[in-house]
C-alpha cells in the first residue's frame, strides 16, 4: 500500500473518531446537525477509496435519503406554519 493511500486512511479513521466524542455530538447536536449521517458518508468515502464501489453508492445513497427526508420534513413544517398563520390572521378576536 502507498504511504499516501495509508494517510488517507488514517485521517478518515481519525475523523470517525471525531465524529464519535460525545462533546463533539452534542455540539453538533446543538446546531440541529445529526453525526450519524456524516459517519456514513465518511465510511462510504472509506468504501469507494478502498474500491468498494458498490458498498460507497449504498453508504452516500443512505446519507442522501436522510438529508432528503429532513429537508422534507422542515419544508412541511414551514408550510404548516404559513398556513396557520395566515388562517389566524383572517379570523376575529373573540
Amino acid at each position: 500500500m502507498a504511504k499516501p493511500f495509508e494517510e488517507l486512511l488514517v485521517v478518515l479513521d481519525e475523523l470517525t473518531m471525531v465524529l464519535k466524542k460525545t462533546d463533539v455530538t452534542a455540539t453538533l447536536s446543538e446546531k440541529r446537525v445529526n453525526a450519524s449521517p456524516e459517519m456514513v458518508a465518511v465510511d462510504g468515502l472509506r468504501a469507494y477509496v478502498e474500491g468498494n464501489r458498490t458498498r460507497a453508492m449504498e453508504d452516500w445513497r443512505s446519507v442522501r435519503r436522510r438529508a432528503f427526508v429532513r429537508t422534507c420534513t422542515k419544508a412541511f413544517s414551514c408550510v404548516a406554519e404559513a398556513i396557520a398563520a395566515r388562517a389566524s390572521f383572517g379570523s376575529t378576536p373573540s
